[in-house]
């Protein structure tokens, strides 16, 4: 059963036309677009909630580099656990669609989709083979434009740190690693590594993108995949609305 996160989370980026950050950690924790030659300036799309950050606009494969394109970045430390959410739709299938990095190295804090559909994701550089993976589904016409709500759960234990990989609220994969400390940025669509060179950049819809200094549990996971479409929420209200309209008047008749 689905529940909503009773934690907060620091970082959330709505992504409705904005970089607003409506999290705990407040504006100072704003995303920051940086902005390559290849596209210019954000821009926002229709998506499962509101709008997302469109960066459909970024090169693709061996011309992807971080600075030649848009991705966000914001000065803040991964805790020692948490949990990191987005949603991502409308993507490019290629090598290596970027979801998040990190700029402790270009390969560590990481996940990316591969060509083939692979979602993977790691912490560790060193983690190679062991990353957390989960395909995508890419069967039909609409495969790459489906959204997918995609989750990563960390928590360190001594030198060790315990990950999990929810995938439209549903766990996908896990695995212990050995802890690597992150780095003080965080980079969503791309961005630069310390060491290991720059992510490729990412080409999608990124939206409602949340960063929490706890580890949701299962049933706050699923709760995250299913918010509900903006549509669907604005029926709901004008159902409600009319129920209320219509109950106030059967009250005047019955006074009357």
């Amino acid at each position: 059963m689905a529940t909503a996160p009773t934690a907060k989370p620091v970082i959330y980026w709505r992504l409705d036309g904005d970089l607003k950050n409506s999290g705990t950690g407040g504006a100072a924790l704003d995303a920051v677009l940086n902005d390559g030659p290849d596209a210019s300036g954000a821009h926002f799309a229709a998506s499962k909630v509101g709008q997302g950050l469109d960066l459909r606009a970024n090169p693709t494969a061996t011309n992807s580099t971080a600075t030649n394109g848009d991705y966000l970045a914001v000065n803040y430390t991964l805790p020692d656990k948490g949990t990191i959410s987005m949603n991502f739709q409308d993507m490019t299938w290629f090598d290596f669609n970027s979801l998040w990095s990190n700029s402790a190295h270009g390969n560590a804090w990481e996940a990316w989709i591969y060509g083939a559909g692979r979602l993977s994701s790691r912490a560790n550089e060193n983690t190679s083979n062991a990353n957390l993976d989960y395909y995508l589904p890419l069967q039909g016409a609409n495969a790459a434009a489906a959204p997918h709500n995609v989750v990563f759960t960390w928590e360190k234990n001594g030198t060790l740190s315990s990950n999990k990989l929810y995938v439209d609220g549903i766990l996908r994969d896990q695995f212990v690693e050995t802890w690597r400390a992150p780095g003080t940025t965080f980079f969503v669509g791309g961005g630069l590594g310390v060491t290991g060179g720059a992510n490729h950049l990412g080409k999608g819809i990124y939206d409602e993108v949340r960063v929490y200094d706890v580890v949701l549990n299962d049933s706050e996971v699923l709760a995250l995949s299913q918010v509900p479409e903006p549509a669907s929420v604005a029926l709901v209200c004008m159902g409600l609305v009319a129920a209320a309209f219509c109950g106030r008047g059967q009250h005047r008749q019955a006074a009357a």
